[in-house]
């Protein structure tokens, strides 16, 4: 079985299952422009009901999958500073997935997200069976691209109008990781 918490180095941490300590520090890193462009589903402004559902989106998660789907990165004081998960996109049982990530403005440009997609992906190779990990990303999200590059994915090509946000299609950059 996996650790509770996995060390990321630079005084921060991954584990799983926020809870609701964590509404504030939600709220305030989501509540931030940037996440929003740069995501289908995080909603802007965010609030702090956003924030309880996506407390009770994790556990029901967790109990439907049988292993956690959501990590938090924390700082060493503990503090929710970012989050990585797999979206489920194709079933439960599946040899693949998904994975969406995001990091608060004030974590950012420190290499913290590149340590959390790399133990990350080793984790769920090693504990959920999955061989392959994929990483569609807004084909303008240049900073997202570059670090998915760092951590070994691989563009395998763009799919055309992929998603529909704000009355637009947005291409999407689709990038694997095979174990």
């Amino acid at each position: 079985m996996f650790s509770d918490r996995v060390e990321l180095g630079k005084g921060y941490y991954l584990t799983h299952t926020p809870g609701m300590e964590d509404l504030d520090a939600l709220v305030e890193n989501l509540n931030d422009i940037e996440i929003y462009n740069g995501t289908l589903k995080v909603p802007f402004p965010y609030t702090r009901a956003n924030a309880v559902a996506y407390v009770s989106g994790c556990l029901e998660q967790n109990e439907k999958f049988g292993v956690p789907m959501k990590w938090q990165v924390r700082t060493q004081a503990g503090r929710l500073a970012g989050s990585i998960s797999l979206h489920s996109q194709y079933g439960k049982g599946s040899h693949k997935d998904e994975i969406g990530y995001w990091m608060g403005k004030a974590h950012r440009n420190q290499g913290i997200m590149t340590q959390t997609i790399k133990a990350f992906s080793a984790l769920v190779f090693e504990y959920y069976g999955l061989v392959r990990l994929e990483a569609t990303i807004f084909d303008y999200n240049i900073s997202s691209q570059k670090v998915v590059e760092k951590c070994g994915f691989i563009y395998e090509g763009t799919l055309k109008k992929a998603y529909f946000k704000d009355g637009k299609y947005i291409d999407g950059k689709l990038y694997s990781l095979l174990k």
